[in-house]
């Protein structure tokens, strides 16, 4: 397949309203540029894209793909409709290589109430920083 522009990868906004009114959702998330995982590039979100999207449903939209978005983007998307991010890969990464750092320090004595005792802060902290770029927006 050959791709003739990354507008190939969003969402038309035909199909996003075809399923809207065929499944009637409460909540959707759309192809707006942003993919799960970590990428090699920074994460872009297409914000004319999702303004159409927005403007053409009347209901929440979802940013999958919320790990390494930048904070003005995150405060943005939300003022055009994103209602819920997802940033399950930096908070998974984070409790993968905090538990693993923890397990190796002394393998044939890792006590999980005590690993978890350092690893959970430094998860919540991850937690709490995509927080704090999401309160911004609702403090403005």
């Amino acid at each position: 397949m050959v791709v003739k522009s990354e507008d190939d990868y969003l969402a038309s906004v035909a199909d996003v309203v075809s399923l809207y009114q065929e499944a009637g959702p409460d909540i959707m998330a759309v192809g707006i540029g942003t993919a799960h995982g970590f990428t090699t590039s920074a994460p872009k979100i297409h914000f004319k894209r999702l303004q159409e999207i927005a403007n053409a449903v009347a209901c929440p939209l979802v940013l999958h793909g919320g790990t390494g978005i930048a904070d003005e983007d995150i405060q943005k998307a939300i003022k055009m409709g994103i209602a819920k991010i997802n940033i399950g890969t930096i908070v998974h990464s984070t409790y993968m290589r905090e538990t693993h750092k923890e397990i190796s320090k002394d393998i044939a004595n890792a006590y999980p109430p005590l690993i978890m005792q350092e690893v959970l802060p430094r998860v919540q902290a991850v937690v709490l920083d995509r927080l704090k770029a999401v309160n911004k927006h609702l403090v403005k």
